[in-house]
């Protein structure tokens, strides 16, 4: 019983200070805010011609309210392949391509995931989407397998093509005024309102979903007959007698359609949201009752609802919920648990209606009024104060009946616990019996990622610095001994993006309380958690180095944070040179292109390469305030390496060897671009590498990536031809041939003209000589080509 160790009232535990606030969850990185759970309605309206199914895939999974794709789905597929036997990726099932060293090809394979939705939240889309001026509702659909993870980490989310219903711009006339149609039952006698209504209005609404499809077999596509129904959807849920038909269906099951139950649930929604203050107690009673006893059906019903309509029923209960709550229903929560004890279907709308709640007093990215604002943290001081003890030993329950025999419902309680534990006492979580439970989780495969996101956000929330080294040192030290450390034994791609995101918000929260405690002059414990942050860097560096791109990116934040460290101190240790050197490496060859790049035709997969490359650009700045010397030496040693034999070397190696020399031109700042001037050792080295660079022939590499870095790195470095300009006419040269100018690529014609400008600019007078045999040069490139079509052009 899930009320079994809880009082049947509000708790007598103290409450924790008002001060609390809930800091943001992040899904990447650990100064993003949550992402919105309610930037679009909240439930789009399932397709009613059926084509596209019931259940679709959400945008935007990493969304922390799309906690139905992260956790439910994946963890519910990953349960029924470990019931089967050995895991499919040994056997080598799975249906998805495999994955590569950038996570797009090769490497292995994962099995098929269960469709799973996101809850959305809402009562402000429209079922017709725009005839009330509502906003169209955003879809509850299942995530596929290729929506939920395309690109881990980043791209993640898209789904299939969503059927958007056509815009209603005209509503219906009033009944009196429609004629007549075949089929179409004939209006009651009864004036409007009163007796006749609902009778009339549950048969008018099945022969409209009847009509456009929705509750037949025969599918259709007329668009005009759906934009009716949906505009007659719209009248019915601003009517005033409509609610107590849809309460009445669904309390009493009267439809099996599931287009039909969801529009019910849609007139609720409208009316609790924008009408709940003009209905009378006894009507609001109603509508409590309604939903609990549509709750307690959902445990006797041969089948489960589909998704999209238990989430849109999730979203419905919350809404009443932050309505009620601190006035007239105090004891939501335990109503519901009564009614559900540890009927896994039970448990299943308990779970989604507690992150329906958290959505909407959390939700950072909807704008509130001042008013919602201080409702809201209201809501959540008196949760505190009054149940969140006892919502806290129910998961406990949950995740103790449910480890072994039911995945999907304790990866969604493992989502709920790290979506509270943001804004609740951290005591009720980050204790004993709790951290235990999660720790063993991480070594059960289906359950593992979901316990590594709940960790994540236990170690991310605020606390005492002193305490907190002691919880993540702790957890560290589990751990380590469980063999987790072991990166070079792990093949599951998606679990170690998972944990590097862990070992990131480790690193980082022991970096914060390093600062507080140096802040407060605490040199004793500041130096203790130094020394736990260094014990972490060979873990750091693993992650870092790892050829997914993806396990890289999310160890990014702990790399940068502990290079600032060693910024601030006034001597670095062997060993913390060393560790700038081994980042430095690291950065170098994760900057590299890998094979599978196309650079005739980017998308969305080089998209992102390239926007990882901006992360580590931003390590090699950092890396060059630290140590500028070793910075400029690692990059010499490379740049001279590879020309020397360029002809033979691949063309990434060869790229990155030049991209290194250009990035040098910000990650060593100088006034006005005067690299060759000032420190002697500087200039020198980097007079010498322009040198090779325009003497060693590499410009002729036949490899557009390395033609491109190569012209860019001479426009960058100009002033390098004021010091030496015999240079000039060999970089003309290459300008104006087939290397440039008249190069096979129209990608890189276009960019070298553009440098070329740039280029001749720079040069100003030295550029006196060159002028006439340029303009020789380039004088069948300034010729204007007559259209094809030249009779037509003229008339």
């Amino acid at each position: 019983m899930l009320l079994q160790h809880m009082s049947s009232g509000p708790s007598s535990r103290e409450s924790p200070s008002r001060s609390l606030r809930p800091r943001p969850r992040n899904s990447h990185h650990s100064g993003t805010e949550r992402p919105s759970p309610a930037a679009a309605d909240r439930a789009r309206l399932p397709d009613p011609a059926g084509s596209l199914g019931a259940e679709r895939a959400s945008p935007g999974w990493l969304n922390r309210r799309h906690w139905f794709h992260s956790a439910a789905g994946r963890c519910q597929q990953r349960g029924s392949a470990a019931a089967r036997g050995p895991c499919p990726r040994a056997a080598g099932g799975g249906t998805t391509a495999p994955r590569g060293p950038r996570g797009r090809g090769g490497g292995t394979s994962r099995p098929a995931l269960r469709p799973a939705t996101c809850p959305g939240r809402g009562a402000e889309g429209s079922a017709a989407g725009g005839a009330s001026g509502e906003g169209a509702a955003r879809h509850a659909g299942s995530c596929s397998p290729a929506a939920r993870r395309p690109r881990r980490g980043r791209a993640e989310g898209r789904g299939q093509r969503q059927l958007r219903f056509p815009e209603v711009r005209r509503p219906f006339r009033t009944r009196e005024g429609r004629s007549a149609s075949p089929g179409r039952p004939p209006p009651p006698a009864a004036s409007r309102g009163g007796a006749a209504w609902p009778g009339w209005t549950r048969s008018l609404c099945s022969w409209r979903l009847r009509s456009c499809g929705c509750g037949s077999g025969q599918r259709r596509r007329d668009g005009g007959v759906t934009g009716k129904a949906l505009a007659y959807f719209e009248q019915l849920k601003i009517s005033q007698d409509a609610w107590q038909v849809c309460a009445e269906a669904l309390a009493q099951s009267i439809y099996s359609d599931d287009h039909i139950k969801f529009f019910c649930f849609q007139v609720l929604e409208h009316q609790i949201k924008f009408k709940y203050s003009e209905l009378t107690e006894v009507q609001q009673q109603l509508i409590r009752e309604t939903l609990i006893t549509w709750l307690q059906a959902q445990m006797l019903n041969p089948q489960p609802e589909k998704t999209f309509i238990r989430n849109k029923a999730a979203q419905v209960f919350a809404l009443l919920f932050v309505t009620e709550y601190l006035t007239k229903w105090p004891k939501f929560f335990f109503d519901i648990l009564s009614v559900v004890d540890l009927n896994p279907r039970g448990v299943d709308m308990y779970l989604r209606i507690l992150m329906a709640v958290d959505a909407e007093l959390v939700d950072r990215d909807v704008v509130h009024t001042s008013e919602e604002a201080r409702r809201n943290t209201l809501l959540k001081d008196t949760m505190r104060e009054q149940c969140i003890p006892s919502l806290v030993e129910s998961w406990y329950q949950i995740l103790q009946n449910y480890q072994y025999n039911n995945s999907e419902l304790t990866c969604q309680c493992l989502e709920v616990v790290g979506a509270y534990v943001s804004w609740i006492d951290l005591s009720l979580i980050a204790n004993e019996r709790f951290i235990n439970m999660l720790l063993g989780h991480m070594s059960v495969e289906v359950l593992r990622e979901e316990a590594c996101d709940c960790l994540f956000e236990i170690v991310n929330k605020g606390m005492d610095p002193i305490d907190k080294t002691k919880l993540v040192e702790s957890l560290c030290q589990v751990l380590q001994s469980a063999g987790l450390f072991s990166i070079d034994q792990e093949d599951d791609v998606d679990f170690l993006a998972r944990f590097s995101k862990l070992v990131n918000g480790m690193g980082q929260a022991l970096i914060a309380s390093w600062t507080k405690l140096i802040k407060n002059g605490d040199m004793k414990s500041a130096q203790d958690t130094l020394q736990a942050i260094e014990a972490k860097v060979a873990l750091m560096l693993q992650l870092l180095i790892h050829e997914d791109d993806d396990i890289s990116s999310n160890i990014i934040g702990f790399c940068y944070d502990y290079l600032h460290i060693l910024k601030q101190l006034s001597a670095l240790s062997d060993q913390q040179k060393a560790n700038v050197e081994a980042i430095m490496l690291a950065v170098m060859k994760k900057l590299t292109y890998d094979e599978e790049y196309n650079f005739e035709n980017e998308g969305e997969d080089e998209a992102m390469f390239v926007e990882y490359r901006k992360q580590l650009k931003l390590l090699l700045d950092r890396l060059a305030q630290v140590s500028p010397e070793l910075l400029l030496a690692s990059v010499r040693r490379v740049f001279n390496t590879t020309l020397q034999n360029w002809q033979t070397t691949r063309f990434m190696e060869v790229e990155v060897a030049i991209r290194l020399l250009y990035m040098l031109a910000e990650a060593l700042p100088v006034s006005h671009g005067a690299h060759f001037s000032g420190d002697v050792t500087k200039a020198t080295a980097l007079q010498d590498m322009m040198r090779t660079l325009v003497t060693s022939g590499v410009s002729a590499y036949q490899h557009t990536s390395v033609t491109l870095e190569f012209f860019e790195t001479v426009v960058r470095y100009e002033k390098f031809f004021a010091v030496e300009p015999q240079h000039i006419p060999t970089v003309l040269m290459a300008f104006l041939d087939h290397r440039g100018l008249r190069h096979t690529s129209p990608k890189v014609r276009s960019r070298t003209a553009y440098l070329f400008s740039r280029f001749v600019k720079s040069l100003n007078k030295q550029m006196n000589p060159f002028i006439e045999d340029v303009l020789n040069r380039i004088q069948d490139l300034l010729e204007l080509s007559p259209p094809p079509n030249q009779q037509g052009f003229q008339q």
